[in-house]
């Protein structure tokens, strides 16, 4: 039993070390030595006003019965948010009075 807690432990901390270094060579990365052969930058326009990487959109004009449905549908959610409030005010009222007349 005391090794089931050990266990866990030392997996932990053989995973947390760092890898052994290899035995291979040690020293600058090899360059490739043709340096003359590097192409020149690319004037890339991607990411830029004329090419851009993500489409800007543009929200459309509501119509005035879509602005009037809007308008309505606020004020039933407001109404009906009124009604919850009220009437879980009331459930509270009646389990408090339930748990105190015992």
């Amino acid at each position: 039993m005391q090794y089931s807690s050990i266990v866990p432990l030392l997996v932990l901390f053989a995973f947390s070390q760092n890898p052994v270094p290899s035995g291979g060579k040690t020293g600058e990365p090899q360059q490739k030595e043709s340096q003359s052969t590097q192409r020149p930058a690319s004037t890339d326009q991607r990411g830029t006003e004329q090419a851009p990487l993500v489409v800007k959109t543009i929200p459309s004009q509501k119509t005035q019965e879509e602005a009037a449905q809007d308008a309505e549908d606020r004020k039933d959610k407001a109404a009906n948010d009124r009604n919850l409030v009220f009437t879980l005010s009331s459930l509270q009222g009646f389990l408090l009075e339930l748990g105190f007349s015992n």
